[in-house]
């Protein structure tokens, strides 16, 4: 399993970036602990000395990349937490922010707890959260790309679902993707998740951002759509290569798939190609 490194860009609040984070991390450590139920009380998991806490580091990881470390932060307690929950029998279960802190809720005060990393969220504060005055948001987060990529599904699809409503309540972002004049092009190290305003406003991205944005365009009208990952090897056994489109599910129950950033510009190496017809070939899914 290796591990992704991420500067996640978001334009709004500290609700936004909570309800991402509810809706994609928590959802990756649900399935996570669903495969691995000796790791799903964390308070056993930290007291045996598996995990090391850093109580004022503000990044977020997945249950899977803290394990791999050695070590976890206070907002991914909070993530697992959380996560335990749902599996526990409480779908309801979230992040909410108050005063600065991270916090684990169903809605009601009965149960609800303060996970605070020393500095506050977003826009709240001065920590890896970034305020500017475009009311951006920048955090770091650590996420691990195992197979089936379901950091990359369950964080695409919380990102898709930021882009629908930012596509409701603001008139400047282009959509549909396609003729918007948005194109491929790689961000540059290291990797970076930006929302559908940012990629609008810069005017490309890569796999992940352009998946998440196809994706809530196509929700926008109507159709069933959400954020894939394709794992690839790579020539030579050389390790494997991940990477994001738009899964659609049509009215017949049948399914098909969008690769954005094929159609936007990226370069499609041979191999690649190859790899998807012998799996056609073979009847599997493409």
């Amino acid at each position: 399993m290796s591990r992704m490194r991420v500067l996640l860009t978001i334009h709004g609040d500290d609700d936004d970036l909570l309800r991402i984070m509810s809706e994609g991390l928590v959802a990756t450590n649900q399935e996570f602990l669903a495969e691995n139920p000796d790791l799903a009380d964390y308070r056993r998991v930290v007291s045996t000395a598996r995990l090391k806490v850093l109580p004022h580091d503000p990044a977020w990881q997945d249950i899977e990349s803290a394990m791999r470390e050695g070590k976890v932060t206070q907002r991914s307690l909070a993530a697992w937490d959380a996560a335990q929950r749902r599996l526990n029998g409480n779908p309801a279960v979230g992040l909410i922010q108050r005063q600065g802190c991270v916090w684990v809720s169903d809605g009601s005060e009965k149960g609800a707890k303060a996970w605070c990393s020393g500095r506050s969220l977003g826009l709240s504060g001065t920590g890896r959260g970034i305020q500017n005055r475009n009311g951006r948001i920048t955090e770091y987060l650590v996420v691990g790309v195992g197979a089936g990529g379901a950091s990359i599904r369950n964080m695409g699809d919380a990102i898709t679902e930021h882009n629908v409503r930012q596509m409701q309540r603001d008139p400047t972002i282009p959509y549909p993707l396609y003729g918007s004049g948005i194109r491929y092009e790689q961000e540059g190290s290291p990797e970076k998740w930006w929302d559908a305003k940012e990629i609008s406003l810069r005017g490309f991205d890569d796999c992940e951002g352009l998946a998440s944005y196809r994706a809530a365009d196509l929700r926008m009208a109507g159709v069933q759509a959400g954020v894939w990952s394709r794992e690839i090897p790579r020539p030579g056994g050389n390790g494997r290569l991940f990477h994001a489109l738009v899964k659609v599910e049509k009215p017949d129950g049948s399914v098909a798939y969008d690769d954005p950033s094929a159609r936007l510009g990226m370069p499609v190496p041979s191999w690649y190609t190859q790899h998807m017809q012998e799996r056609r070939n073979r009847g599997l899914e493409v």
